[in-house]
């Protein structure tokens, strides 16, 4: 058997926008990171230094930044929208089940629907 779903929506998004929150905030040090090899290649003026380097920098580093950067994003931003379309199927099927009762004289379910029995 399996289990059914119960997903705390507003604590599923609390959750994605802290998530997005630490997206961007690795933006600022893989800048830095950038910023410091520029610096190693002034400090050391070596071909060789600035071959490696260049060669690490554009093989490496900013294809892996640029991928974790996207990847997170991407999976953040679906999951945003699954729980988003989760909360909205909630929403319709309670609609479906209120207009599947409309005709019913229970007078708990009139209760449910107009706040009398």
């Amino acid at each position: 058997m399996t289990a059914g779903w119960n997903i705390d929506v507003d604590a599923s998004r609390a959750i994605i926008a802290g998530s997005a929150s630490q997206i961007r905030d690795l933006e600022a040090p893989l800048s830095q990171l950038s910023g410091a090899l520029s610096g190693l290649l002034t400090a050391i003026p070596s071909s060789v230094v600035q071959t490696a380097v260049n060669s690490f920098e554009q093989a490496s580093l900013g294809p892996a930044a640029e991928r974790i950067l996207t990847e997170s994003a991407t999976v953040v931003s679906g999951t945003a929208q699954a729980v988003m379309h989760y909360a909205n199927g909630d929403i319709t099927m309670a609609q479906t089940a209120m207009r599947s009762t409309s005709g019913s004289s229970s007078p708990a379910l009139n209760l449910l629907k107009y706040g009398q029995g």
